[in-house]
């Protein structure tokens, strides 16, 4: 449900995957091969630095990530993730933000956005969930 009102609130503003990448400071590029049942997709997985710093501090939030980067290929055509930290210090909280970049229009994405909410990821349970939000981007 997190996902779902993110992703509204990112696509009415008009976000755009260039702006998006330029602004928040993306660096290191890791490839991920990731199977699928159909496919061999090659994931491109691009981390801020301060989630890179956040994922070495949260062993349980890092396994979370590494279980979506498995699960993206068997619901989304994308070939990148964007991982993003996100801290909010006056509501002493803080938010590992996965964007998948999706190439489709964006009600394509927001479909294959909800399959995969109500397929796996509202079912699936593990501590720090509640730190993780997953979300879609389209690409420009």
């Amino acid at each position: 449900m997190k996902a779902r009102n993110l992703a509204r609130k990112r696509f009415q503003s008009g976000a755009i995957i260039k702006n998006y990448v330029r602004s928040s400071g993306f660096e290191n590029r890791i490839s991920i091969l990731s199977q699928s049942r159909k496919r061999i997709l090659k994931l491109k997985v691009e981390k801020t630095d301060s989630a890179k710093k956040y994922l070495s501090q949260d062993n349980d939030v890092a396994k979370i990530l590494n279980l979506v980067i498995k699960k993206i290929p068997d619901y989304f055509d994308s070939e990148t993730l964007l991982v993003d930290f996100i801290e909010h210090p006056t509501e002493c909280s803080s938010l590992l933000r996965i964007n998948v970049v999706c190439n489709e229009p964006i009600e394509e994405s927001l479909k294959k956005l909800w399959l995969f909410d109500d397929k796996w990821w509202l079912e699936f349970k593990s501590p720090g969930k509640d730190k993780v939000s997953v979300d879609v981007i389209a690409r420009d």
